[in-house]
């Protein structure tokens, strides 16, 4: 259960990354904190009012945080206990997330439509929320949560998966925590600094697009150790399991799937990395979140998450972690 915990809030963290950097939601961060602090440019442009400004639209940026992180957590608490009550149906559930998974990772991908995702709902704001002040930014902050389903829902949807399949509202929640964290903490750095957002957003989707092909080529790294770990869940499958396979093998257990980690890794790599220069309009975004999550459902699948642990400490060598932490 420890390493389900680990694994997944790894994922968590890195979906929530993924759903602040949409172009869905990014490009509107700067008129949300507008809106809910009520502050205008020209309250900025003034020397007299700037810090006052600025300070209100953090606060305002923090609790609208708060808002949607409490909505998120209480969604992970519900998740956690429909799977807490259904335990003994634990392997479906896993098998169901799974599928869930790699469903909402084919379609960031672009391989088909959910239109049930797709349609945004938007909550009209109560007449007594007063704009600017935190309480109501509190508020704004849950409905974000509820009705911003084009970006939210597809990652979320696979997120409260994991968490109906950890089978316990505490993790459920803790998941659903730490996905908010990964959507807040940028989200409360361009409050820090939101005089300058916008330029350096529509600067960051320009430099998306301009270096996508090495962006793909890094992410597609990243993406090729999933692939590899996916087959390797694939093959214990089809071998009774990955510890039978690794007891039929002996001590040469490792040396079929580690002939393949390199290829793979490397052939994902320039696969995505091709892939992106054919299509200049690429959402990079979306396409490396997809293509996250699709390795990552299979894994969930075949209820072989430990491979991730096991693996992923592994790269840790490369950087002579344990060298570093006896130095620290």
């Amino acid at each position: 259960m420890v390493e389900f915990s680990l694994a997944f809030a790894v994922s968590a963290f890195v979906a929530g990354l993924f759903t602040f950097l949409a172009p869905c939601t990014l490009p509107l961060v700067p008129g949300y904190l507008s809106f809910i602090s009520g502050v205008k440019d020209e309250d900025l442009e003034n020397p007299d009012t700037k810090d006052a400004a600025k300070k209100k639209i953090f606060k305002n940026g923090v609790f609208f945080m708060l808002g949607f992180t409490v909505i998120f957590v209480l969604f992970g608490t519900l998740a956690g206990l429909f799977g807490e009550a259904l335990r003994q149906s634990q392997d479906i559930l896993s098998i169901i997330g799974g599928i869930l998974v790699i469903i909402f990772g084919l379609f960031m991908v672009g391989a088909f439509k959910l239109s049930f995702l797709q349609g945004e709902k938007r909550m009209r704001m109560p007449k007594w929320l007063e704009i600017g002040k935190p309480s109501s930014s509190l508020i704004i902050g849950g409905t974000f949560a509820v009705g911003w389903t084009p970006c939210v829902g597809p990652i979320l949807g696979s997120i409260l998966a994991l968490a109906a399949a950890g089978g316990s509202a505490l993790q459920g929640a803790l998941l659903l925590l730490v996905f908010s964290a990964g959507l807040a903490l940028p989200f409360i750095l361009i409050a820090f600094g939101y005089s300058n957002a916008q330029a350096r957003i529509k600067r960051y989707f320009e430099l998306a697009k301009k270096y996508r092909v090495p962006i793909f080529i890094l992410f597609g790294i990243v993406i090729g150790f999933l692939v590899w770990l996916a087959v390797i869940s694939i093959i214990g499958q089809f071998s009774g399991g990955f510890e039978l396979l690794q007891r039929s093998v002996g001590e040469n257990a490792l040396s079929l799937t580690d002939a393949l980690r390199w290829p793979l890794i490397a052939l994902t790599s320039l696969l995505l990395a091709w892939w992106s220069y054919k299509k200049p309009d690429i959402d990079v975004i979306s396409v490396v979140g997809g293509m996250f999550l699709i390795p990552l459902g299979v894994i969930l699948l075949n209820q072989d998450f430990g491979l991730v642990i096991q693996y992923g400490f592994e790269l840790f060598h490369v950087f002579e972690y344990d060298a570093i932490l006896d130095r620290l």
